[in-house]
């Protein structure tokens, strides 16, 4: 048998240390394979790599396993201090990141803000407490300026519309919802609202730049042949104009989310129109071209988005 082998100018690597580690553990070199999801036959070049990188048989192969020599058991003793020290060099990282405040500056629409996120961001602390998120509310075309501004990471938006320099990502669907007061007419309509008698209706609308504005003018374009709503009163926010349709100015478009717990309790009924499909998907969207952060990419994870 051997007692060594001709060196190699091959540096060691760390990845083959552990493995080397792991063998020696186990005794085993298919077991090791199987632990870090590698074949035998790769497993058994890595090794033979290694002893040619030290000049040095570390281990001998038998039908019933695998057994150190003695140089291989002084080669694995100050394997396990290398190893060690770099787990301990990765922790002091991940203190130092810590330490220095690790933020995620994230901007998101109405919706989204009040409605989606909060859900998304409860389990992302749980496994990152140590990231300080940053979050701006306003409406969709404010959220794609400070994206476009790298003033925000990510953004979350629900404008049907994205501009061509951003990426995105859809992390959920919406329906927009026709609602009105008990008292108003459409309220004890048992058909569906004739679509024309909606476009001779003025509503309350929430204002020009948010997405739900915007899927509300596309969906009513597409089922007219490009007729525009018309407007009772421009609001700010989903409460505002759910606010205003109670009080009976008219007819009202909010996302469906916003109206779950007013139309359970009867202050708010959501009725149909002909023709209209409002059905939208909600993004997230970051410049083109740019990598997210581990933490931007570890809350679209928890989302349910690969990236």
């Amino acid at each position: 048998m051997r007692s060594s082998v001709a060196p190699a100018r091959t540096p060691v690597d760390l990845f083959s240390l552990q493995i080397f580690a792991d063998v020696a553990r186990m005794g085993s070199v298919s077991q090791a394979a199987r632990a870090h999801g590698l074949s035998q036959p790769s497993v058994s070049q890595r090794m033979s790599l290694l002893e040619r990188a030290v000049g040095m048989v570390l281990m001998e192969r038998r039908t019933t396993g695998v057994r150190l020599t003695e140089q291989g058991l002084q080669v694995l003793e100050r394997a396990q201090h290398l190893l060690a020290e770099q787990q301990a060099f990765h922790l002091a990282i991940e203190e130092i990141r810590l330490s220095a405040g690790v933020r995620l500056h994230l901007s998101a629409s109405y919706t989204l803000a009040e409605h989606l996120l909060p859900g998304w961001l409860e389990p992302f602390h749980r496994v990152h407490s140590g990231v300080d998120v940053e979050l701006e509310v306003g409406n969709s075309e404010r959220v794609i300026r400070r994206v476009r501004e790298r003033r925000a990471e990510l953004g979350f938006v629900e404008g049907p519309q994205i501009p061509l320099d951003l990426e995105r990502v859809t992390v959920a669907s919406d329906e927009l919802a026709v609602v009105v007061a008990p008292g108003h007419p459409w309220s004890r309509r048992r058909s569906r609202v004739p679509l024309a008698l909606a476009l001779a209706t003025p509503m309350v609308l929430r204002e020009r730049g948010s997405g739900t504005r915007q899927a509300f003018e596309l969906a009513v374009s597409r089922a007219s042949s490009g007729e525009m709503p018309l407007v009772a009163l421009e609001l700010g926010s989903s409460a505002a104009v759910k606010a205003a349709v109670m009080e009976g100015i008219g007819p009202g478009v909010v996302s469906a989310l916003a109206v779950e717990a007013e139309v359970a309790a009867g202050a708010l009924i959501v009725v149909h129109v002909e023709g209209l499909a409002m059905h939208r998907k909600l993004l997230a969207v970051w410049p083109l071209g740019v990598s997210l952060s581990p933490e931007a990419r570890a809350l679209l994870s928890v989302i349910g988005v690969a990236n």
